[in-house]
């Protein structure tokens, strides 16, 4: 997330993430998905400040990273959802601690798995 810290900023920005990941409108495989697993979130902010200019390719070099060890790091400071937020249908994690991530098996796994006796 863009994590503002803001009581107007955050919000807005966990509304529209939870218009398109939250289970309100959801059917069928993508609502069971979204209930079963819920949304890592986690904002660089947090961890190294604002960037200005060089936000952007931080806050890439951190998801690689996130997806490349399976761990998603703590949002640092974070100790209370600002009441404001609504997350009400909206499974997510806002993690305070390292939190592994769940593994999607690739499709040559999933074939490797299907022809073992």
């Amino acid at each position: 997330t863009h994590g503002t810290g803001t009581a107007l900023g955050d919000p807005i920005e966990l509304g529209a993430l939870k218009s398109v990941f939250g289970t309100e409108g959801a059917e069928g495989e993508d609502a069971t998905i979204r209930m079963a697993h819920p949304l890592v979130l986690g904002a660089l902010k947090t961890n190294i400040g604002h960037l200005e200019g060089s936000a952007g390719i931080s806050g890439l070099i951190k998801l690689i990273l996130t997806l490349l060890h399976g761990v998603a790091p703590p949002n640092l400071h974070f100790h209370q959802l600002n009441p404001h937020i609504d997350m009400d249908g909206f499974n997510v994690v806002l993690p305070t601690q390292p939190v592994k991530l769940l593994r999607n098996k690739s499709s040559q796994q999933q074939e490797q798995d299907e022809a073992m006796p």
